[in-house]
């Protein structure tokens, strides 16, 4: 059994040279201090030694530069060890089975033939991230991946899910496997999903609808994974992108050298590699445990922007609303979809109105609905 352990390095004897000379400067800097600390007592006149600088330039200069000890100490520290994560610190990822659903029945009316994402918004709570909700901003897709465009709308999507409560919880995007040997996550997923660490916090997870072809037929299923620490961290230097030709590798700037530590066998100890700039992403994969939950939000109101179909209309409104199951309740209740919120504030109301709107959701204040329910009712044809 082998356990895959990293190191990001330069080279070896190079280094060793490198820190002969700076320790060599440091001995002749401090002696040279030392004669000027003698010539000073004699000296009044003559100005202190500056203090708090080391001499080693960046690193070696000639005529030498100042540089910080933080500096120095990098210099010092020049290997960082990067270990594979065997597990995720959240307890598991609850995702709404509404969302998932909708989001998984439209690429199958498109035959599985465009690749789609989704922001997802949901809460936190003791190692337990929930997603009540998601978003499909712009994006062109094709059978093999998608691009974001420029959403104007998002802003106010952001307002809505934080005026529920909600922050952002990840992605969900969409994979389809056509080969056994296709990776778990691709190299784009995963620097993906260090990116959403990296900006919404340690909790947020990259949830994949991975759609496999299989003897003339296609099954899908939801996956929710994350990037491991140390992937994040090195994604934030900004060094980390997608092998232009193989999917399944991350490519580094600096060199990364594998360390495989040999834990079973006649032979025991550490097997080196030798050093490479493409690392396997499934060595920075990490499984979270998922399950489906029933959100308390609403998800069921037609998707605002979705290639291939028409945008939503008042007319959307009046069927959603008049659907016999939902008329038979409280108004207040029958507006709490997400999307439907999205619609409102796209269409007619302002973000005073938005917040006023979801504040009467929440609390259910029959009386403060009653102004958006004529609104919104008159709007659609219902009054």
């Amino acid at each position: 059994k082998l356990q895959f352990l990293y190191f990001i390095e330069q080279t070896t004897s190079p280094m060793d040279a490198q820190l002969a000379e700076v320790r060599r400067m440091h001995r002749e800097r401090a002696e040279k201090q030392r004669q000027q600390e003698k010539e000073q007592v004699n000296d009044p006149a003559k100005p202190a030694p500056k203090k708090g600088k080391v001499i080693g330039g960046k690193y070696f200069a000639n005529p030498p530069n100042q540089i910080g000890m933080k500096e120095y100490e990098e210099l010092i520290n020049k290997y960082q060890r990067i270990q594979v994560q065997k597990g995720s610190h959240l307890k598991r990822f609850e995702l709404d089975e509404t969302a998932a659903n909708l989001f998984q029945s439209y690429l199958r009316r498109m035959d599985f033939g465009l690749m789609r994402a989704a922001i997802l918004y949901g809460t936190v709570n003791d190692g337990v991230v929930s997603c009540h909700c998601c978003y499909e901003p712009e994006q062109v897709g094709s059978p093999h991946g998608y691009t974001f465009s420029d959403d104007k709308l998002l802003p106010k999507v952001d307002k809505i899910a934080k005026l529920l409560g909600y922050q952002r919880v990840g992605m969900l995007v969409s994979y389809r496997s056509t080969s056994p040997e296709d990776p778990i996550l691709t190299a784009s997923e995963v620097i993906l999903a260090a990116e959403q660490q990296a900006l919404h916090g340690d909790h947020a997870c990259l949830i994949q609808l991975r759609i496999v072809d299989e003897g003339g037929s296609s099954s899908a299923e939801f996956h929710a994974y994350q990037a491991s620490r140390q992937c994040t961290d090195i994604w934030k230097e900004g060094i980390l992108s997608p092998h232009p030709e193989d999917p399944k590798l991350v490519c580094s700037e600096r060199d990364m050298e594998a360390v495989q530590k040999q834990t079973t066998g006649a032979k025991m100890g550490m097997v080196s590699k030798e050093p490479t700039r493409s690392v396997d992403s499934v060595l920075f994969t990490v499984n979270v445990p998922i399950t489906s939950i029933k959100a308390p939000i609403g998800n069921g109101f037609v998707r605002i922007s979705r290639p291939g179909e028409m945008p939503p209309d008042w007319s959307n409104v009046k069927n959603f609303l008049s659907n016999p199951e939902r008329a038979s309740k409280p108004f207040v209740e029958q507006i709490a979809d997400f999307h439907l919120l999205i619609f409102l504030a796209a269409k007619c109301f302002d973000d005073t109105d938005m917040t006023h709107l979801i504040q009467a959701i929440l609390s259910k204040d029959h009386v403060a609905i009653s102004g958006f329910e004529t609104l919104i009712k008159s709007g659609c044809g219902l009054q």
